[in-house]
């Protein structure tokens, strides 16, 4: 290889840049979302939704004494020598008990899923913290190092072209100091642009976050 830079249409590289700013500006966007979301469902889930099956619980620890007061006045009232009809104070009592365990439940489901999605969220947040750093440092870096190059590029190509139309091949020869700085760079922003690590785990935190939300909602 020769070493040089080999820049067939400036026009791409301006493409390029305008991909670049745009993708840095969404990045930051969305990452700021999602990371808003992960701590309000954190917080709704472990502390909003905790608080009603705990309240639950209460309440139906209430609705229990009293269907067992229910029953124990209708076991008292008796007529003669007949045994009283307790039917109905003993189903409603069998219902308020089975509600009460379902509560309860509840509670034991959300504290296990509460430790789940902790884990989920702080692997979601170690890989968006990752792609934050390349949006806050690496790519404003390439984008500019694309800067230099195109200004080298203009600034050559502005001057009295040789014959033979080796201006582009001047140009692309001169900014080739800028070229190799950036080429690291832009690696790095493409493989940040392509990866799958925030995404896959963004997918990974909606599975584990779902599952939850269905064991544990009222």
């Amino acid at each position: 290889m020769n070493g040089q830079a080999s820049v067939h249409s400036i026009a791409a590289l301006e493409a390029f840049k305008a991909a670049l700013v745009k993708f840095e500006t969404e990045g930051r966007e969305t990452l700021s979302v999602s990371d808003m979301d992960v701590r309000r469902g954190l917080d709704w889930f472990q502390n909003d939704l905790l608080k009603h099956w705990l309240s639950e619980v209460r309440r139906r620890e209430e609705a229990v004494t009293h269907a067992k007061s229910d029953l124990e006045r209708c076991r008292m009232q008796k007529f003669g020598d007949r045994t009283p009809d307790c039917t109905d104070q003993r189903v409603a009592l069998k219902k308020a008990q089975a509600r009460l365990e379902e509560a309860e439940q509840k509670v034991k489901a959300v504290k296990r899923w509460s430790r789940v999605l902790d884990e989920e969220a702080e692997e979601y947040r170690s890989h968006s913290q990752e792609l934050s750093n390349t949006l806050a440092g690496e790519l404003p870096k390439g984008i500019h190092d694309l800067n230099q190059m195109l200004a080298a590029l203009d600034a050559y190509i502005g001057l009295s072209a040789p014959a033979g139309g080796s201006d582009v091949s001047m140009a692309t020869s001169m900014a080739q100091g800028v070229a190799a700085g950036s080429g690291e760079q832009g690696g790095k922003v493409v493989a940040a642009s392509e990866g799958d690590g925030a995404p896959a785990q963004d997918k990974a935190t909606d599975a584990a976050t779902s599952s939850a939300v269905t064991e544990a909602r009222p």
